[in-house]
């Protein structure tokens, strides 16, 4: 059976257990849980759920793209819209910390 990649989790086999991390969170899902089972997604979930968001520093390039994903102008966009400004904005990252000034 092929397994599915999941973004964002690093799996591994060593001595022959598997071993899966969420790389935002540092949380190990493997085990207690079966790799890739009802249980190990629940638990994937919840400590994506527990992770801080991270807050953009007023003045920013990030504080500006955070603003602009908040407002309304750009919540109306239609989706096909929505998802190629999504990736110019995330291609930005580097720039996040960037003042604006600049």
């Amino acid at each position: 059976m092929k397994r599915p990649k999941v973004p964002g989790v690093k799996c591994y086999v060593s001595n022959g257990i598997a071993y899966a991390y969420d790389r935002k969170t540092g949380t190990r899902l493997t085990p207690p849980h079966a790799l890739y089972s009802r249980e190990w997604f629940e638990a994937l979930d919840a400590a994506r759920a527990k992770a801080k968001p991270v807050e953009e520093k007023g003045g920013t390039w990030g504080a500006a793209v955070a603003a602009y994903r908040a407002s309304p102008r750009f919540l109306d966009l239609a989706s096909r819209t929505k998802e190629d400004y999504q990736a110019v904005l995330d291609w930005t990252k580097p720039l996040h910390a960037m003042p604006l000034t600049q």
